[in-house]
């Protein structure tokens, strides 16, 4: 029994993590039959489709337009504008599509392929306006946003897809050619052609011209040239050079000083160090030259020559400085003979000349070279000018031969020739008749489709719209905000074929009296207490739910005798008979092994006694009359078990025996057998006017079941709402619950 304060469950906190996973999965596979059926009838529609709606035959063809050439009446004549399209083209592309799609163009098509033939499979008939329309429908133009249009035809004729798409493309550009041209086009390319022949003379005559006054008819030829005969007289010059210098430094001091009194002697190895540099600087001075024929100036290999020939040149000059009067070597090395100053004279005479010659020699080779470089130079400035004016020659050659390309291509075509607009190009031909599969693929899917999502909306319309029962364990937390302690399953399901519309109340029927049935009025059969067979499938369900009822006893400290547990629910065979007789039956294998069950869905309430897990073992199998004095003087045994003395604890039940019932006095000596362990009461469903609600109130927990999906939202709210009043600790158990979402998906 209750002794104070109610022990409120902690209730369950329902779970954030995958719930929404957890709601898909669930109402899937619990409506997975309707689904499949509703795939099935998609497949059945996706076939009709098929069948009623029979693929269209399609072909393509694709038309470039590089430009459009305007031709209209000038002050002069004919004047005929060409219009590159770039940027700025997409109004002229725009005019050509709808072109293509005027009316004019199918009426002509659908005349030149024959109305007959295009109506065929169109219902008939031979009229040429109707026609044009099948055509004008049957093509498709997408707005191009670049040079090339796409042109489609679609009909269910596969025979005249092709030739209608190759008389279109063909009218458009005739169509084309008359809108844009009031003259020949030939004239246009024609005109171009001379005035390219024409710049193409005078570019030739000035390059004459600029050759004639350079003087030379090839200008690379002239150029090798002029660079050979500058690199011979630089070798010359050097040698004179060298030469000159050589006889300067042996005879330029001993000049100055005829008397060579103060002449001295230069030592030989500084001697034979200015001979070997001078050769050197030679040497150098010749691989320069030679290489100069094949690379110029700035090549590195020029560039270390050069380096070196001024490193040895400035050495022989710091020789000259260092010994003035080497000049005398050459008299000294004349008189060291035999010979007299005769022959020193001579020597020195001939050394003279030979300095004389030396000099005119560098002079004129030194002129030579200024000239030849002043005429390379002129030849480079006319170069330039020559190089220009062959660029631009053949830049206009290659125009005058595109244009001449152009004009034989027109010539040579037919008039009734595509080709024969210029401008225009048939990137790709009409291409042979093929079914046109994406917009029948379209239609079967949304046929398929259509049945698939109508089968998944109306199973989720069911759960979450029509169908308001609580079917699992999260509704339960969610909608009564109450702890589940045990979820039963529905032991009686073979995962047939769901159809919750035959679910109603557990027997195919809605029962509105169910809103209306209080307790008193006659409960059916099924509500009596069941007689608990151990060996009965639902054992170890009840020994779990046993089990929470023990933990929660012992969390929240109630070790009075009896513990009174009550068992209710919402709807009427909703399994509680069972459940309570069997709870009573477990509870009685625990602690003094004595329980008792008391069924107060009859008129005047039965008990039914359990000890030790046996029924019909305890008080209530006998007949027992105490009047108020015998109850507190003595004790009274029944079947071996002693009813105890009226004391403070009995006082308190006393209040529980005035909250039953008057047909239910004869229960209150039973209620106050403090032997027994617990007391379990299987009361009638909750409703306003059901004792239950006011009863609940003194019970240590209310058990309340719940069915899954047959106890309404609604219905088990309004339910709860009354034990709330009562101040009544209630816990849900869920029965014949169904798990449709497999085990390695299911997160329950």
């Amino acid at each position: 029994m209750s002794s104070g304060t109610p022990h409120e469950p902690r209730p369950e906190a329902a779970s954030n993590t995958g719930a929404v996973v957890d709601d898909v999965l669930y109402t899937v596979f619990r409506h997975k039959w309707l689904i499949i059926s509703f795939v099935i009838l998609g497949l059945i529609a996706a076939g009709l489709v098929r069948l009623v709606k029979p693929p269209l035959y399609k072909s393509e063809a694709k038309v470039s337009v590089k430009y459009v050439m305007q031709t209209g009446a000038g002050p002069t004549g004919p004047d005929t504008q060409v219009s590159a399209l770039g940027l700025g083209g997409q109004e002229i592309m725009d005019a050509e599509v709808q072109l293509i799609n005027s009316l004019d163009t199918a009426l002509i098509v659908a005349t030149n392929v024959g109305p007959e033939k295009i109506l065929a499979k169109k219902g008939g008939g031979n009229h040429p306006i109707v026609a044009a329309g099948v055509v004008r429908d049957g093509l498709l133009v997408p707005t191009p946003y670049s040079a090339t249009i796409s042109l489609t035809f679609k009909h269910p004729d596969e025979t005249v897809v092709q030739p209608v798409l190759d008389a279109v493309i063909k009218t458009y550009m005739r169509r084309h050619m008359q809108m844009r041209a009031e003259s020949d086009q030939e004239d246009h390319f024609r005109q171009q052609l001379d005035e390219s022949g024409k710049k193409i003379d005078e570019l030739d005559a000035e390059l004459k011209k600029l050759k004639s006054e350079a003087g030379v008819p090839d200008m690379p030829e002239a150029k090798k040239s002029y660079q050979r005969h500058i690199s011979k007289l630089e070798d010359e010059l050097f040698e004179a050079q060298s030469k000159l210098s050589q006889r300067e430094a042996l005879y330029g001091e001993w000049l100055a000083d005829s008397t060579n009194a103060t002449a001295s002697t230069v030592p030989p190895e500084i001697v034979d160090e200015y001979r070997d540099t001078a050769k050197r600087v030679d040497e150098y001075r010749k691989q320069v030259r030679k290489r100069l024929e094949e690379v110029t100036g700035f090549h590195p290999d020029v560039i270390r020559l050069n380096q070196q020939i001024t490193n040895l040149t400035g050495r022989i000059k710091e020789l000259e400085k260092q010994y003035g009067p080497m000049a005398s070597l050459g008299l000294a090395i004349g008189t060291v003979g035999t010979g007299g100053t005769n022959e020193s004279a001579v020597t020195i005479s001939t050394a003279l000349a030979d300095m004389k010659l030396l000099k005119r020699t560098v002079e004129s080779v030194s002129n030579q070279l200024a000239i030849v470089k002043a005429e390379a130079f002129r030849l480079m400035d006319y170069e330039r000018q020559i190089t220009e004016l062959e660029r631009r020659r053949t830049t206009e050659q290659k125009k005058f031969d595109s244009t001449q390309a152009r004009l034989e291509q027109a010539l040579q075509a037919d008039s009734n020739a595509p080709g024969r607009v210029l401008g225009m190009y048939l990137t790709q031909s009409p291409t042979p008749a093929g079914p046109d599969m994406k917009k029948l693929l379209k239609l079967v899917g949304m046929a398929f489709g259509g049945c698939v999502g109508l089968g998944f909306g109306l199973a989720f319309l069911i759960d979450m719209v029509l169908d308001r029962t609580l079917r699992r364990r999260q509704d339960i937390v969610k909608f009564l905000h109450v702890p589940v302690f045990l979820t039963i399953p529905d032991t009686s399901w073979r995962r047939r074929i769901y159809f919750p519309w035959l679910q109603l109340n557990g027997d195919g029927k809605y029962l509105p009296e169910d809103e209306i049935l209080d307790e008193g009025s006659a409960p059916p059969s099924e509500m009596a207490v069941a007689e608990w067979n151990p060996s009965n499938h639902l054992g170890l369900h009840v020994e779990g739910l046993r089990e929470r009822l023990i933990t929660y006893f012992e969390v929240n400290d109630l070790t009075h005798k009896p513990r009174l547990v009550g068992v209710t629910s919402c709807d009427h065979a909703a399994g509680v008979s069972t459940l309570a007789s069997g709870l009573a039956a477990s509870l009685s294998k625990t602690g003094d092994g004595s329980a008792l069950l008391v069924d107060m869905n009859t008129a005047d309430g039965r008990t039914h006694s359990f000890y030790r897990g046996k029924p019909g073992c305890g008080p209530s199998e006998a007949e027992i009359q105490l009047n108020g004095d015998e109850a507190e003087s003595k004790e009274v045994f029944v079947q071996g078990l002693p009813l105890a003395k009226v004391s403070p604890e009995q006082r308190k039940q006393d209040r529980l025996a005035k909250l039953l019932p008057p047909s239910f006095n004869h229960l209150v000596p039973k209620l106050k057998a403090t032997e027994y362990d617990y007391i379990v009461f299987d009361m009638p469903r909750v409703s306003p006017r059901s004792v239950t609600p006011r009863l609940s109130g003194q019970m240590d927990v209310v058990l309340m079941v719940i069915e899954s999906e047959r106890t309404g939202q609604q219905r088990a709210s309004r339910a709860m709402a009354l034990m709330r009043e009562a101040r009544a600790t209630v816990v849900a158990v869920l029965n014949k619950c169904r798990n449709y979402v497999p085990a390695r998906l299911a997160n329950d």
